[in-house]
This record gives structure tokens, sequence and C-alpha cells, in this order.
């Protein structure tokens, strides 16, 4: 069943402590996005004075423990363009101040964010074997389990379940209540509209070209509900895709919940897309 959506994957690794408590920690790693909201003109500086262009992309981490949200965190790649040059900056979704988080590289960044999970997950010592649960290949795979592994590491693949084999389709976490289904829909669907329909901006040079169309997006749900690896997957131009793809983002990063989907009575990762339609003059 297609409502406003579907989803598409994730990189889900699940790394298990052996202790007497056998705990487990999993992470999601989403794709590189690029942030042309973030990005500048002339904000960098090289070495000799002259000012840059910096392109920005970052990629985001939700780590669990024991099933349970420790954090979501952001790594964040700046490409200084006159130079040739990267640095690496990080935040977290609880604290998005990058002072003092600014790295030469990608792997500084991301041993601070791992000593960042291990301070915020309950056990904080252990032997780790490292399991991936993946449908694609990740960029961080081989650093997670060199920096988590004292033993061999076991990769063992997991489905992530599309919407429409899902027990019943998606519903937002703060209509949980409401017992009817219909009912549930309904205050689901309606906050949803307001969420997204009413505040995705038509670009003015889509409208002034006369472009019209639906864009799709992709995201993630969790075990926890959480949304993740916002991604356009189809794109009419003139700025659409990039207006809905912010929109979601946003509210991914403010933390919009959605129940969790249950196949079979089991809890699992869920796949969904949103179509956003786009006629001259505003989103619907």
């Amino acid at each position: 069943m297609k409502n406003i959506y579907q989803i598409y994957p994730l990189l889900f690794f699940t790394i298990s402590t052996a202790t007497l408590h056998a705990q487990t920690v999993t992470f999601a790693e989403s794709e590189w996005q690029e942030r042309t909201d973030k990005s500048c003109s002339d904000c960098g500086t090289c070495a000799d004075g002259s000012s840059s262009e910096i392109t920005v992309s970052e990629k985001s981490f939700a780590f669990y423990c024991d099933g349970l949200l420790t954090g979501r965190w952001y790594l964040v790649e700046k490409y200084v363009v006159a130079c040739d040059s990267f640095f690496f900056e990080f935040y977290s979704a609880a604290d998005p101040n990058t002072k003092d988080r600014k790295f030469n590289s990608d792997d500084m960044a991301l041993r601070q964010i791992y000593t960042e999970v291990q301070e915020n997950c309950p056990l904080k010592k252990g032997i780790y074997n490292v399991h991936a649960e993946v449908d694609r290949p990740s960029d961080y795979r081989q650093h997670i389990e060199q920096y988590f592994s004292d033993k061999m590491s076991v990769f063992q693949e997991e489905e992530i379940v599309d919407e429409e084999d899902l027990d019943e389709p998606l519903t937002l976490y703060y209509c949980r209540e409401i017992s009817d289904f219909d009912m549930r829909k309904q205050c689901s669907d309606s906050l949803l509209f307001n969420s997204v329909y009413t505040k995705v901006n038509y670009p003015f040079e889509a409208r002034k070209a006369g472009v019209d169309g639906t864009v799709q997006v992709s995201f993630t749900v969790d075990l926890e509900g959480f949304m993740n690896d916002e991604k356009i997957e189809k794109d009419i131009g003139s700025g659409c895709g990039r207006s809905v793809h912010t929109d979601v983002s946003k509210l991914a990063q403010e933390g919009l919940r959605w129940n969790v989907g249950v196949k079979d009575g089991e809890k699992v990762i869920t796949r969904k897309t949103l179509d956003v339609i786009f006629r001259l003059g505003r989103p619907e």
C-alpha cells in the first residue's frame, strides 16, 4: 500500500559485547547528502590568504544500546574548493554546536563520535563482535569494525521491510493512543499534511519556469520510530527536490516519530516514500 510513502535503505550494524550481560549496540549509517544550504561561495580561506568556496556534505549515524536510542550524530565533510582540501566536523542532535569538533580527517572525527557513544552507553567496557545488517555497502563498516572489535567479526544481512508488507501501514507516534486504525490514520495524515505539505517552499525558479510534477523523498523508520537517511528518489528540478529534502530532513532532525513498523507481530525497520505534488502556486 503506497500512501505518501515507502522508504529506502539505511545501513544497520550490530555490535554485541561478550560479557555476562550481552548488551547489543546498533548503529544506522545514512548515505552522504549534499547540503547546499550549508555551502557558501567565499567563506573559506586558503593558506595564501585567498578566499574560497566551501561545499558541504554530511551523513548521519544513529546509535542504540540494547534497542534504546543513545543518540544521533552527524559527520560533516567540508571541501575548500580553491585549496583542494578537506576538513571534517561533527555534531549531535542533542548538541548541534561544532565548536572544538573540527578535524583534519574523518578518522579523527569518527573516533570522537565513538567516544561519545561509549560514554552514553550504560556499558562502557567489553569485547565486541560486529554484526552488519546491511542492504548496500557502508563507507565506514570496516572503520567501525576495527574500532570496536577485539574478536573476528561475523557479518549477516537483515531485511528492511517495505511498508506494503507490514501488518498495517505506518502512522505517526503522536496518534498512537487512537485505537481505531482508520481514525489513527486520519490523525496521522492530517499531522503530516501540516508538517510537510503546508511548509514546503515552491521555489521561485520552478514557478518562473512553469515546472510542476511529483517529487519523491524516501527515508527509513528505525526500531525506535525515528526517521533516517532522507533521500530524493525522484526530482523535477528547479530546486523542488532540494526544497522537499530540506523540509523532511528538518523533521528528522527535530525528532518526528512514527509508530514502529510491525510484520507478523515483530518490530521491523521499514522503508517508506513520500510523494509531494507541486502544482503551479504551491505543493500539494
